[in-house]
């Protein structure tokens, strides 16, 4: 009966030690713990996984967006959205990191080109005057590898097809007055892009 006993406490004792937190993404509210999982319960990142171009006939712009469950980032775990893009003008490109859309990186949300899980509601900042009143944008990091920054994605509809308003903004460190200055790749202009 002892052994059974002490088993069974060992048993209990693991399991206790196995287990994590999960916090629901949409409740979270940046708090960290050591291997926590930070899920995406209600699904509100699948809805902006997808291919999505924008093109005027000079500048192509197409970003491919596709979700990671459970990606561990050396502290928790959580539920992404990473993403790769090409930027092409007058048929040159600019900038293509399409091909490392499938990458699996250490750090996958940092590493990526676009990444993260930041949930807006309309009245976050920054403020959504189009927005319905429980719509959910999003706001990734974002880095073309000349300049850094997040960038807002809305969903909306254009012309019967799903699209996205893409609104990439820069964070550029503070420089002394004799730095040259930075130019990002990829412009801060919103872009409507639609899925394909």
């Amino acid at each position: 009966m002892t052994n059974f006993f002490k088993y069974f406490l060992l048993l209990i004792t693991l399991s206790c030690n196995a287990q994590s937190p999960i916090i629901n993404l949409s409740e979270d509210d940046g708090t960290i713990i050591q291997n926590s999982y930070i899920k995406d319960i209600n699904n509100d990142l699948n809805s902006f996984v997808g291919t999505y171009i924008y093109n005027d006939g000079n500048v192509y712009f197409k970003v491919i967006l596709k979700k990671i469950v459970m990606s561990y980032n050396q502290r928790y775990y959580e539920d992404i959205i990473v993403g790769e893009m090409q930027y092409r003008v007058n048929g040159v490109d600019m900038f293509n990191s399409l091909n490392d859309i499938d990458t699996n990186f250490p750090n996958q949300a940092v590493q990526h080109s676009i990444g993260g899980n930041s949930i807006l509601l309309n009245h976050y900042k920054p403020l959504c005057n189009d927005c319905m009143p429980n719509e959910k944008r999003l706001r990734l990091m974002f880095d073309d590898n000349r300049g850094y920054g997040d960038v807002i994605i809305q969903r909306i509809t254009v012309g019967g097809n799903n699209a996205i308003k893409f609104e990439p903004r820069t964070s550029l460190p503070t420089r002394s007055d004799n730095d040259p200055i930075i130019t990002r790749i990829i412009p801060n202009t919103t872009f409507i892009m639609i899925k394909q």
